[in-house]
């Protein structure tokens, strides 16, 4: 199921430790904080950017019924879904499988393509960096940096209206 559309300026909430406690009480962020070495996170202001609201409403409800160790079949399902390319062809005829089902997808991609997207996802910036070498003229680079600096004005402009940040 799809998520309902947002806004992106709504799909933003702010909050704090205590309000996203309140909010998914059967999460324990306070422990995760902590083990991160964040403890106060969230104390003093509202410095807890939630994107995805919905998402740990659910979650949270999620976690009332069922128990954390209940999610490891399906968290070792998505390791092996997402390592099967690296394992034996059974693995790659499984997750073919899947994939057929679940998208429509009747073959495998070819080696070469499995090749440059694992060197793109490893490797992500001397990739870019060989394309824009290779296929980028001067006009290109020009272009681009005004694409650059629009978006970066318009940042800024954001920037200078939210009520949530602070001059810090």
């Amino acid at each position: 199921r799809l998520e309902p559309y947002v806004v992106l300026k709504d799909s933003f909430k702010h909050m704090s430790q205590e309000e996203l406690i309140e909010l998914t009480p059967n999460i324990d962020f306070e422990y995760l904080f902590k083990a991160m070495g964040i403890p106060n996170v969230g104390v003093d202001r509202k410095n807890i950017v939630l994107k995805a609201h919905d998402f740990y409403v659910k979650l949270n409800d999620f976690f009332a019924k069922r128990s954390a160790e209940s999610l490891i079949p399906y968290l070792r399902w998505h390791l092996v879904y997402n390592l099967s390319p690296l394992l034996s062809h059974e693995f790659l005829d499984a997750t073919l499988k899947v994939d057929a089902n679940l998208m429509g997808i009747s073959s495998q991609p070819a080696r070469w393509h499995k090749c440059v997207a694992a060197t793109k996802s490893a490797l992500p910036d001397t990739v870019d960096k060989l394309f824009i070498e290779n296929f980028f003229s001067e006009d290109d680079r020009q272009v681009a940096l005004t694409m650059l600096d629009y978006i970066r004005s318009a940042f800024k402009s954001d920037l200078e209206s939210v009520t949530w940040m602070s001059e810090d």
